[in-house]
């Protein structure tokens, strides 16, 4: 089995790379002290052995989420406009018409009133506003009128600069340019740089390239320099508090809220809104109402987080408020969450009986078929079957050989989600993380831990193949493995006047304790001929 399919052989390795570097650290030299050099390479050799540097591996499983109806339906139902039929013109577009949104996604779709997006990292909750408030400007029309409508509001720039990329490809490239205009104003954007500065800029940008491959300019509705955005205010403002509240009160840039009819406001990661700074935000947007004369009720607000904590619905609710000094509905009705759920073959009908643990190492075999330099050759599903059935009927296992009709995905789905050992990681993982050990303990029979543990890691390579060939589905058995290192702060001795080199306990501890009264010493080594001394006041 490859270090990349065993976390135990991972984190072995790890141990040992992490107990040379930390021993380099103390170059004792062993002509001058071949006693405390020998003991000091020991101790720290025990400690990694002892898992007491690198904690893991865990394992943990993240299912997929609970699916609503696709962009598709929704257009062919009336809840958004045929405008998103364009979707259809680039391929990634037609992907995201047609795959299922998830439920917190498509429960946003549609709604009147103000609301939170209290759902986990990695759920999409940008979904859970872009797609409502861009129908929504579509729906309203007038965009030939400069003005903005949407503020969107990020704690970091960098978090800015990531969703100004994505909301950019969603309606340049894939709504293939519907007239809403778009501008980042943070500190990133600087005040003399012209639109030809920050294009040539933004070109040069992955993130660009990989959206608008062979584009040689930036579309004109994507407004860079702060000039073009006070002369022409974009319908979509990308920026941080600190950038709104200048905005606000130096005179050169309130041009850029001249005649702005706000409709939707976003505040991003609301949880880092806490404090003084919670007090500092909620009077600059009770401020910006002011200026610009509007009434209760007359934008959208919605705060996300995957941060909040969904059980606490009338404290949250409070909160908002409290942040944008507009109504939110009481409890469940003001924030979206999210739940995950098991793969539904995993659900089908009564599961197979267990296989013997070492069919399950045997089919590392199989996996090492699929490998070229160590890395999975996934993406070639057209030879990926038979060279799986090929590796099975080599080791004998024939219980999971693939239908040829199928793509490799979904083969393995079929074969693998009745499996009762596939279904029992399943069902112990969704209860939260586990420690690699305990999970292939409870899993698998064999009197020998290292045979649970190669059977586990074999599984869950296995597992985590078993994807869908659907666009953005998630695999039969969506794990990772975690491990925690860590380093040490320094290395503390006491003396003694009886040892031969007038020491004799070692410490892994920058701080030592006292013992019968000796205290421990920091540890400090010359760095060129490698002389142990002790720091002492």
């Amino acid at each position: 089995m490859t270090v990349e399919l065993d976390p135990i052989v991972f984190r072995d390795r790890l141990n040992s790379v992490l107990a040379q570097y930390i021993t380099t650290t103390f170059p004792i030299s062993s002509a001058r002290a071949p006693k405390l050099s020998k003991k000091i390479a020991t101790t720290i050799e025990t400690a990694c052995n002892n898992e007491e540097l690198v904690k893991g591996p865990f394992v943990e499983s993240l299912p997929d989420f609970e699916k609503g109806g696709s962009i598709k339906d929704l257009v062919r139902e009336g809840e958004l406009h045929q405008t998103w039929e364009n979707l259809t013109s680039t391929e990634e577009g037609q992907k995201l018409f047609t795959r299922p949104l998830h439920l917190h996604q498509a429960a946003a779709i549609g709604r009147d009133e103000n609301y939170l997006v209290a759902t986990g990292t990695g759920s999409g909750k940008t979904e859970a506003f872009l797609i409502p408030l861009v129908n929504d400007l579509i729906e309203k029309g007038n965009l030939e009128k400069p003005g903005v409508r949407v503020i969107l509001v990020y704690p970091l720039n960098a978090l800015a600069n990531d969703q100004m990329h994505r909301i950019a490809r969603l309606l340049f490239q894939d709504l293939g340019n519907p007239g809403i205009t778009l501008g980042r104003f943070t500190g990133q954007v600087r005040s003399n740089a012209t639109r030809e500065n920050e294009e040539s800029r933004l070109l040069a940008t992955p993130s660009f390239q990989s959206n608008f491959p062979d584009a040689g300019k930036v579309p004109r509705n994507w407004l860079l320099s702060r000039k073009e955005m006070l002369d022409h205010p974009p319908h979509i403002l990308v920026t941080n508090y600190a950038m709104l509240e200048h905005i606000l009160l130096l005179p050169k840039n309130q041009r850029l809220l001249g005649g702005a009819q706000i409709s939707w406001l976003v505040l991003d990661e609301i949880h880092t809104y806490s404090g003084a700074q919670a007090v500092e935000v909620a009077f600059l947007l009770n401020k910006m109402k002011a200026r610009l004369g509007m009434l209760p009720g007359d934008m959208r607000c919605v705060g996300t987080s995957a941060s909040l904590d969904a059980s606490h619905k009338d404290e949250l609710t409070k909160f908002a408020e409290d942040l944008f000094g507009e109504p939110f509905p009481d409890g469940e009705a003001g924030i979206i969450t999210s739940e995950r759920k098991l793969h539904p073959k995993l659900l089908e009908g009564d599961p197979n009986p267990a296989l013997p643990v070492s069919q399950w190492i045997q089919l590392t075999d199989a996996l090492g078929s699929l490998s070229e330099n160590g890395s999975m050759r996934v993406e070639n599903e057209d030879y990926l079957v038979d060279d799986w059935n090929e590796a099975l009927m080599e080791v004998g296992i024939d219980r999971f050989l693939l239908d040829k009709k199928l793509p490799f995905g979904d083969g393995l789905i079929d074969v693998l989600a009745p499996q009762k050992e596939i279904r029992d990681v399943a069902k112990a993982l969704d209860r939260g993380a586990l420690p690699f050990q305990e999970l292939a303990k409870r899993v698998f029979d064999s009197t020998c831990p290292k045979e649970n543990n190669k059977a586990l890691a074999s599984l869950i390579s296995v597992g985590v193949l078993a994807k869908p060939s659907e666009f953005g589905a998630f695999p039969l058995l969506p794990a990772r493995y975690h491990l925690a290192a860590s380093g040490i702060d320094g290395v503390t001795l006491r003396l003694s006047a009886d040892h031969p080199e007038h020491w004799q306990d070692v410490f892994l501890s920058r701080t030592g304790t006292h013992k019968r009264g000796l205290p421990a010493y920091p540890l400090l080594v010359c760095r060129n001929c490698g002389e142990p001394y002790v720091e002492a006041w």
